[in-house]
């Protein structure tokens, strides 16, 4: 008889999950295209070939460039991808909306 193998855990705190990942590049340039100033100020660019800056999360993708402060790379993307940026910039190009003619 043989015997079934245990999948091994990864090292670390018992009964700890592995912090979920969040999305990927692709997905926050598609929600907030204004994140691709950031990614030229760090030098994330996108080569022709460079499909895994599009499919990593930030800090990969920092990873990947060779940014040297990741935290301060990734604490930008959160502030430009934060639901409150979002208000604010919406806000500030309300009044840019043609207005309606009265009649």
């Amino acid at each position: 008889m043989t015997r079934r193998q245990e999948p091994r855990k990864a090292p670390g705190r018992a009964g700890q999950r592995s912090p979920a990942p969040g999305p990927d590049m692709a997905t926050l340039l598609r929600k907030h295209p204004r994140l691709l100033r950031v990614l030229h100020e760090y030098g994330v660019n996108f080569c022709a070939g460079c499909y895994l800056t599009l499919s990593a999360t930030p800090e990969k993708a920092a990873a990947y460039h060779g940014v040297p402060d990741i935290p301060e790379f990734v604490a930008r993307v959160r502030r430009v991808v934060s639901p409150s940026a979002a208000r604010k910039h919406s806000r500030r190009h309300r009044n840019l909306r043609p207005r309606r003619r009265s009649e």
